[in-house]
């Protein structure tokens, strides 16, 4: 019995150190597992933010698309008036035989 009672208080303080130890080393632990948490909600937020970039990126370029096929129709358009009218032009001086003829026009004009 004077065995048990002399080594039990050195195998509780050597069970106490073990789980002091056990408890530092958890700690440790949950201090990188609460650092790893954090980097990965920033990581999550950076790809929330990226999405709405990208989404909004691809909208305004289909946007300026759109802009760019109206704006080539338009120029489209008024380089056929611009034929049209050359080509009235010269119908119109052929009219007149008596017409000088460096009024005529030569060669339509270019587009540009």
């Amino acid at each position: 019995m004077d065995y048990i009672c002399c080594h039990l208080p050195s195998a509780l303080n050597l069970q106490i150190s073990g789980l002091q130890a056990s408890v530092k080393r958890l700690s440790g632990e949950l201090v990188e597992l609460k650092q790893h948490l954090e980097h990965y909600d920033k990581i999550q937020e950076l790809t929330q933010m990226l999405q709405e970039s990208h989404s909004s990126l691809v909208s305004t370029n289909e946007r300026l698309l759109q802009e760019l096929d109206q704006v080539r129709a338009q120029h489209q358009a008024e380089v056929e008036q611009l034929h049209w009218s050359y080509k009235e032009l010269k119908k119109t001086l052929a009219l007149f035989p008596g017409s000088p003829r460096d009024a005529r026009p030569t060669s339509p004009p270019r587009a540009l």
